[in-house]
C-alpha cells in the first residue's frame, strides 16, 4: 500500500505534535483498492492493515545518511 501525500503529512504532523508532549502514539490504517486490473482484484481479496506504533522520541537531528538509498537501489521518476 502506498501512502498518499496527505496520509504522510498527517502521520508526520501527528508524530511531531505528540513528541513535544512526550506521549507514545500509534495508529492503524485500513486500505481499499480501486481499479479493475488483476493486481487490484487480487488486493481487494486480501486484507491490508498497517499498524504504526511510535514509542521513543528524540530531538536529536537525523543523520542525512539515513535518507540515502541502499546500494543497488535507484529513484524512478515518472
Amino acid at each position: 500500500v502506498k501512502a498518499t501525500p496527505a496520509q504522510a503529512t498527517l502521520l508526520s504532523a501527528l508524530a511531531r505534535t505528540l513528541a513535544t508532549r512526550g506521549l507514545p502514539c500509534g495508529g492503524e490504517l485500513d486500505a481499499r483498492y480501486d481499479g479493475t486490473g488483476p493486481m487490484a482484484n487480487l488486493a481487494r481479496r486480501l486484507p491490508a492493515r498497517l499498524t504504526l506504533s511510535i514509542q521513543d522520541f528524540s530531538t536529536t537531528a537525523i543523520e542525512p545518511a539515513a535518507f540515502s538509498l541502499p546500494a543497488g537501489y535507484q529513484t524512478i521518476r515518472r
